[in-house]
């Protein structure tokens, strides 16, 4: 009688495949904590322009009533600019009710390679307990089309004009 066998210790390899996800898992969260710190600067470039327009137009309007003689027409095309600038800022950070209802979408000319290779770089950012290799064969003169990038970011149907 006899015996054969052979052992190999995979401690080493699993330790290993398990710091990969996590630094993996890491990735994602920074690339989305960058994405939103991105869409936070540009909001806030964005209001910040019509509130500043509009305290300009405050301080306009207070030199034209403060004047010895005060200018009123002067000081009433300021004010209408405070308001307009107002309104501005506002429609800006307004939520948008149809943007909330399905079936909304905020269609803009969309590369979808470049929406292929966002999602695949988010993808691999994500913890996955089975190995998958992605190969992509794009083509490189693709026309762009009508869609939300959002949606079709998140795998909802959309149809494309």
């Amino acid at each position: 009688m006899q015996f054969v066998g052979s052992s190999t210790d995979i401690t080493e390899r699993k330790r290993a495949e398990e710091s990969l996800r996590q630094a993996q898992s890491d990735l994602a969260r920074v690339n989305r904590m960058t994405t939103m710190g991105e869409l936070t600067a540009s909001l806030a470039h964005e209001v910040n322009q019509p509130i500043a327009a509009a305290v300009t137009n405050a301080n306009t309007c207070l030199r034209w009533l403060t004047r010895d003689q005060p200018d009123v027409e002067e000081a009433r095309a300021a004010a209408m600019r405070i308001v307009k600038d107002g309104t501005r800022a506002a429609e800006i950070i307004k939520p948008n009710p149809a943007a909330l209802q399905e079936g909304y979408f905020e269609r803009e000319l969309v590369d979808i390679n470049e929406v292929i290779r966002e999602m695949i770089v988010l993808l691999r950012g994500e913890q996955c307990d089975i190995p998958i290799l992605v190969r992509t064969e794009l083509e490189t003169d693709t026309p762009r089309v009508m869609a939300d990038r959002v949606p079709i970011a998140a795998g909802v149907d959309e149809p494309y004009d």
